[in-house]
């Protein structure tokens, strides 16, 4: 047996193309085998892991799965906004924490997400450096956004632009980063978290204007001893310092500010199913639950299994086939070989020996090349969903 296996990997070893190539057939062939069912599977987990988090999101009424999007996943999604006071009536039932959520704005390309404190504490979120942001303009970065960024406590940076040539739309602010969360495996190390005021701030709702000192004449309307009153397109301030945050202002209603949703985390089973009754009552608002949401995705993507099932053993068929057929090739290509062996009086049983073990060494080979496939697909998903 060792010296069967030893001739094998020898010629396994003097011929690399031919090994390599068959290799890789049956790898590619195992691969795809494998990775749709895997993928298929870690998404569910994932998705369902995420979704599970959080019992309850609420927003305007639209594309609940649009909603669960933004709020879960803080992607970009075309939804209407909530208000303020919307949020605050949630609250006022007395039947859970309600969070707002803002996740519209972005800074270098991750998600700037502000949230209402309790986010933190209803998540389990820790930060490894520094602390939460608690005034205008701070932000805590997520784990892989720290890292990607080079950012650490202290360091300032500004959300991106929304608009390149709308000039209506408010310019960048300036963010401090006052803290790094701890490493959660999940979208969250993938984004940068602020206050609500401070995603206001970003829009222009909130703002601060310059120093009325600093202002030209042309900019101010009248000026006495008491008061200085300034034009209204005067310059407003997009670096909110500590000293300046008194200053800041708005001129409308607080309830009626905007923001993408909130995250509904109810006392008990019983309180979770009153908000979602009081919630989608009047029509105003939804609510909905996001583990209904994954498991009707994937209701969906079931019903299409006998398909993958039927499509999974014609790939499982297709790669027998091209194992034999390369062991049949290869065969046939050391039939000079297995001559010479004949005529030196060798058992015929130890040539089908070596073809045998010729055929297993490709095998593993191709077996530990496709998980190694396998893996960084999973891998990847992993990346892509952020869970």
């Amino acid at each position: 047996m060792r010296a069967l296996a030893r001739l094998a990997w020898l010629y396994a070893s003097r011929t690399p193309v031919q090994t390599a190539i068959v290799s890789v057939g049956v790898a590619v062939s195992l691969a795809l085998l494998v990775t749709g069912r895997v993928l298929i599977s870690r998404a569910e987990m994932s998705l369902t892991a995420r979704a599970e988090a959080v019992p309850l999101v609420a927003g305007a009424p639209g594309s609940r799965f649009d909603l669960a999007l933004a709020l879960l996943y803080f992607r970009p999604t075309p939804i209407a906004p909530m208000t303020m006071g919307d949020v605050e009536d949630a609250a006022t039932l007395g039947r859970g924490v309600v969070v707002p959520v803002h996740a519209s704005l972005t800074a270098g390309g991750d998600p700037v997400v502000a949230v209402g404190y309790e986010f933190f504490e209803q998540r389990a979120l820790a930060a490894a450096e520094g602390r939460f942001p608690i005034r205008l303009g701070e932000a805590v970065l997520g784990w892989d956004t720290a890292r990607r960024s080079g950012l650490v406590v202290g360091d300032t940076f500004r959300t991106d632009r929304r608009e390149l040539f709308d000039l209506s739309v408010a310019s960048p602010i300036v963010l401090r980063v006052v803290g790094v969360l701890a490493h959660t495996g999940s979208v969250d190390d993938g984004a940068v978290f602020v206050d609500i005021q401070t995603a206001w701030l970003a829009e222009g709702i909130l703002h601060a204007h310059a120093a009325a000192a600093t202002l030209p004449d042309d900019q101010i309307q009248t000026r006495t001893e008491r008061s200085v009153v300034v034009e209204p397109t005067s310059r407003t301030e997009r670096d909110v310092s500590a000293a300046e945050q008194a200053d800041v202002h708005m001129h409308a209603d607080p309830r009626s500010l905007p923001v993408t949703g909130a995250l509904v985390f109810p006392a008990s089973d019983k309180d979770l199913t009153i908000l979602q009754t009081r919630l989608n009552g009047d029509g105003r608002l939804q609510a909905v639950r996001p583990v209904a949401l994954v498991r009707e995705l994937f209701d969906v993507v079931f019903r299409l299994r006998p398909v993958l099932d039927g499509v999974t053993g014609l790939l499982a068929a297709t790669s027998i086939a091209m194992i034999v057929l390369a062991a049949v090739l290869a065969a046939r290509l050391r039939s000079e070989e297995f001559e010479a062996l004949d005529h030196l009086g060798t058992p015929r049983s130890f040539v089908i020996g070596l073809v045998v073990a010729q055929t297993a060494i490709n095998l593993l080979l191709g077996m530990l090349l496709a998980g190694l496939l396998v893996a960084g697909a999973a891998w990847s998903l992993d990346r892509w969903l952020g869970v």
